[in-house]
């Protein structure tokens, strides 16, 4: 129950976070348009969309990595889940802990893939 208590609050967060993305993202488009015949002006619109986006893959994957669910066997990728926990954790879990990896290609495996990043999340933290 204490997982599913902090998995609501991560997901509840998460979706702070994102509510707003939508209305910044719209500002920076008009003001893209505003300003698109200054280069400079544009290359810094353009990096802060990139940003806001990577912000809001971020919250989706928080979001979704929270989410309760039914387990689902299938096929699952192992390096991907290593990579996708790798990213909801942001690159590393704590001060002065450095995650290295070293994936070598291997089969799929049957199993329940948001299991397995819930494992590999724990592992790390």
């Amino acid at each position: 129950q204490k997982m599913l208590g902090i998995g609501q609050l991560v997901a509840g967060i998460a979706h702070q976070i994102a509510n707003p993305l939508d209305g910044i993202q719209n500002c920076l488009a008009h003001l893209g348009e505003r300003v698109k015949d200054d280069a400079h002006l544009t290359d810094y619109v353009r990096m802060m969309t990139e940003a806001l986006d990577r912000i809001e893959r971020t919250a989706t994957r928080v979001q979704a990595f929270a989410r309760p669910r039914g387990i689902t066997l299938q096929n699952t990728d192992v390096n991907a889940a290593v990579e996708s926990t790798l990213q909801v954790l942001g690159g590393a879990p704590g001060p002065n802990i450095k995650i290295e990896t070293e994936l070598e290609n291997v089969p799929p495996v049957r199993g329940d893939p948001y299991t397995i990043q819930e494992v590999l999340f724990n592992l790390c933290t």
